[in-house]
This record gives structure tokens, sequence and C-alpha cells, in this order.
């Protein structure tokens, strides 16, 4: 009588263990969360970001929005077609945490 109570026990068990695992693989914030951190990861290991640092520190502030345009131009030139990928789903991620989830409220809504 014991032996299959363990095993009812068992199985009650990984199904509850199986459902719980369904429901935080299928909830948004889960998925953005680990496609941020695939695509961060991915983006990190594709470029060096301290000359990315170096490299928007050496140009003048006035110039930094066309020295940006033009570096993304390049990277398409050159066919960097993961980077700009990765670069893009990182932004996506931001962008949907911003919009669906509302965290940071805005500016305008306290006025």
């Amino acid at each position: 009588m014991e032996n299959t109570n363990t095993k009812i026990r068992s199985v009650v068990m990984k199904r509850v263990w199986y459902s719980y695992l369904v429901s935080i693989s299928t909830n948004f914030y889960t998925s953005l969360g680990f496609i941020f951190g695939v695509s961060s990861a991915l983006f990190v290991s594709l470029v060096s970001l301290p000359d990315i640092w170096t490299n928007l520190l050496s140009v003048q502030l006035g110039l930094l929005p066309a020295y940006i345009w033009q570096t993304f131009i390049q990277a398409v030139e050159h066919g960097e077609f993961l980077t700009l990928l990765t670069l893009g789903l990182i932004i996506f991620s931001l962008l949907s945490l911003r919009f669906r989830g509302k965290i940071s409220p805005s500016p305008m809504q306290y006025a």
C-alpha cells in the first residue's frame, strides 16, 4: 500500500512540475528575459564593448548621431547581419518591456 502511495505521489509531483515549467516558459516576461539575455551574451561575444565606448568618446558630441548612423550603414554594407540582429533583439526586448510591462511611468502621467 505504501509503495503505491509513493508512486502516486511521484506521478502527481511530476505533473505539478511539468505544469509549472510550462506556465513559466509561456510567460511573456520570461521569454523577454530569455531573448534579452541570449542576445546580450551573443552581442558581447561578437563586439568589443571597450572599443565601442572608446570610439563613441572620441567623436564630438554634435556629430554623435551622424557617427552612429554611419557606423550602422557600414555594418550593413559589410554584412554584419548577426551583430545587427542581436542589437535589434536587444532593442526590441527593452521596448517591449517598456510598452507592455508599464514598468516605468510616463513623466506626463503625474502632470
